[in-house]
């Protein structure tokens, strides 16, 4: 929080506030009793907002003003110091100090070198440039992640729709959701459900076969991943012009990433359909975030529940924000979720002191941790592991790690906090930005890879957000 002799330019941030609004300027400052023309001034950080105009705009908007006026520094130097790691920047003699000088001198000229850089890798994997064929083949899903996280991982329309289909298919809990749930689909969308067996489902979770009106699904699934097939089912069929609607305006261009994002709006409707926000984020606080009995509260798995915690941020009722992330053993991340505006690195390096490494000595326990980042800031962070999803007989199943973490300044609304809180002296991992790219070519989960060609093979279905069963 700045202090009072401080002017306080938050321009960027009402302009943002205005917009996930969705009201014009003129509306603002009508509400706010101002001209619009001052708005437009305090917007483009040509004027300093008054103590008064900010307090108005946390009675009319119901902000908290510790995190409204909160520094963003922090955050746009992270994300910068992730691009200047990248090779092409190898002969560039900047400094942590110049990116950190940057964030707080000129943060629009910072977000739009990420901007820039975002571009830089699209334009590599349209000229199929081979030298960097990682980046090449993360480039589309890196833009998906970039348009959650600009949405804040909420979308209204998906949560208003996936409440209406909880009504018709008379869910009032978790107790027979899959039977209620096949009943649905067959009786309201003549569809029918087939679980058919593993050797001929081979490596798909689920595929819909509009020819013959069925939803296939594996047999080698359990029950709650059943479930969360046939929830993102549903929106592929029932809801594919809501989910258009989102496409256009994401302005995507191209095709790989228009359908990636298609598949993710499809399991966040999942998710939602079977956690239900505001009844699952009441179970949250309730349960002080224990990710065990939510699972079982909502017949569903700790996976998804993580997932599920990271899109708690309808604004007016407000979870913890929480980030997540799925590493393998080698390191490499699979799956990655933010909430808000998490100033967390977005590829953090394998530090072995880190909770989600070290889970992997322990599998099947839960470790809880405390870890700081560079700049400072500290977290607390919940580990498991878990294994990977239909993996043939002679197939070695690796191993997965999952990470859920929040800001230090939450852990008192945690259950798995309580210990830390009791300790006086607490050890505290620090977690360095690590590179993007991977020289490892023998391990486990480099054999199980799959290409881009495949990945968009649309028989395939994700487990979860930005992840293919592969």
């Amino acid at each position: 929080m700045q202090s009072k002799s401080e002017k306080i330019i938050l321009g960027h941030k009402i302009k943002r506030l205005r917009q996930d609004l969705n009201i014009s300027q003129l509306e603002m400052a009508q509400e706010l009793n101002i001209s619009a023309s001052y708005l437009n001034l305090i917007e483009n950080n040509q004027r300093p907002i008054t103590v008064n105009l900010l307090f108005k705009l946390g009675q009319l908007y119901n902000i908290d003003f510790k995190e409204f006026t909160e520094d963003e520094t922090g955050k746009l130097s992270v994300e910068l110091n992730e691009i200047f790691l990248d090779p092409v920047f190898k002969s560039s003699d900047i400094t942590k100090r110049d990116i950190k000088n940057l964030a707080q001198t000129s943060p629009v000229i910072g977000n739009a070198i990420i901007k820039l850089f975002e571009t830089y890798l699209k334009l590599k994997e349209e000229t199929n440039d081979n030298a960097d064929l990682q980046s090449l083949k993360l480039a589309p899903f890196e833009s998906i992640r970039s348009f959650l996280d600009n949405s804040k991982n909420y979308f209204p329309t998906l949560e208003q729709a996936s409440k209406s289909i909880r009504a018709k298919s008379n869910i009032n809990d978790a107790a027979n959701i899959y039977f209620k749930l096949c009943k649905y689909v067959e009786d309201k969308l003549k569809t029918q459900i087939k679980v058919l067996p593993k050797s001929i489902m081979e490596n798909l979770f689920s595929r819909y076969d509009p020819h013959r009106g069925r939803i296939l699904i594996s047999e080698a699934l359990d029950i709650e991943n059943k479930s969360f097939q046939i929830a993102s089912q549903i929106a592929l069929i029932e809801f594919d012009d809501l989910i258009n609607e989102i496409i256009i305006k994401s302005n995507f261009k191209s095709p790989d990433e228009k359908y990636l994002l298609k598949m993710s709006l499809a399991n966040y409707f999942g998710l939602s359909l079977i956690m239900p926000y505001d009844e699952f984020k009441s179970s949250a606080v309730e349960l002080r975030y224990d990710l065990e009995i939510l699972s079982a509260r909502f017949s569903t798995n700790i996976e998804h529940v993580c997932q599920r915690l990271t899109t708690l941020n309808k604004r007016t009722n407000l979870g913890v924000p929480f980030f997540y992330f799925k590493f393998d053993e080698a390191g490499n991340i699979h799956s990655r979720l933010f909430s808000k505006d998490m100033n967390f690195p977005k590829n953090p390096g394998a530090n072995p002191d880190w909770s989600v490494h070290q889970i992997f000595k322990n599998p099947g326990s839960t470790l809880v941790q405390v870890s700081e980042l560079e700049g400072g800031k500290k977290f607390i962070n919940i580990s498991k592991t878990i294994k990977r999803s239909l993996v043939n007989i002679n197939e070695t199943s690796p191993l997965f790690s999952i990470i859920l973490g929040c800001e230090i300044r939450y852990m008192e609304n945690l259950v798995y906090a309580d210990t830390l809180l009791q300790n006086k002296v607490q050890k505290v991992s620090k977690i360095h930005i690590g590179c993007r790219l991977c020289g490892m070519n023998v391990c486990e989960h480099k054999k199980n890879e799959t290409d881009l060609a495949t990945l968009l093979d649309p028989n395939i279905r994700y487990n979860g957000l930005f992840e293919f069963n592969n």
